[in-house]
């Protein structure tokens, strides 16, 4: 019941797509990414990502091969007592980013799209929120910028339209 693969087409020509392996346990155990830039094929990739797991369905460690198949990126993951991701820069509040190291956000109470697309534990490592964002409102070198998501919903209440404006 969750995401096989996605593909997004950019007008300029770039396409990308992710393609999702589950163990028995839906889980991910794998993603394989391609990327096709034509005006700059030096920056194409073809990348796969391994995911392991401990006893209590995190992901704890993630391992990058490139098309050559030679490790690129070796991560591990530390989780709070609270279940949410260990990031120093990001703080989590009812299954929703609203601080990072830049920016705070403000959201709806409706569920956004992606957030049942993906196991838990996935959703938990990527960040994903459980609703939608309505205000970002960033600080560079003390210059605010806000952000407002207008946002356009169908009869289920799922997001289906997004201006932002400043």
């Amino acid at each position: 019941g969750f995401v096989d693969s996605i593909y997004n087409y950019h007008s300029w020509g770039n396409d990308f797509s992710q393609k999702y392996i589950y163990n028995k346990l839906n889980q991910i155990i794998e993603v394989r990414y391609n990327e096709v830039v034509p005006q700059r094929p030096e920056y194409n990739k073809n990348d796969i990502t391994f995911y392991t797991y401990n006893s209590v369905n995190q992901i704890i460690s993630s391992l990058t091969y490139d098309k050559n198949n030679v490790a690129i990126q070796y991560l591990t993951y530390n989780y709070n007592r609270d279940g949410s991701l260990f990031d120093a820069n990001k703080k989590v509040v009812n299954g929703n980013v609203v601080k990072d190291y830049w920016s705070n956000y403000k959201f709806d109470s409706l569920r956004n799209p992606y957030y049942n697309i993906y196991p838990k534990a996935y959703r938990i490592l990527k960040f994903i929120n459980k609703n939608n964002i309505l205000v970002t409102e960033s600080d560079y070198t003390n210059e605010v910028h806000i952000n407002v998501h207008t946002l356009k919903y169908n009869s289920e209440d799922y997001l289906i339209e997004e201006h932002i404006s400043n």
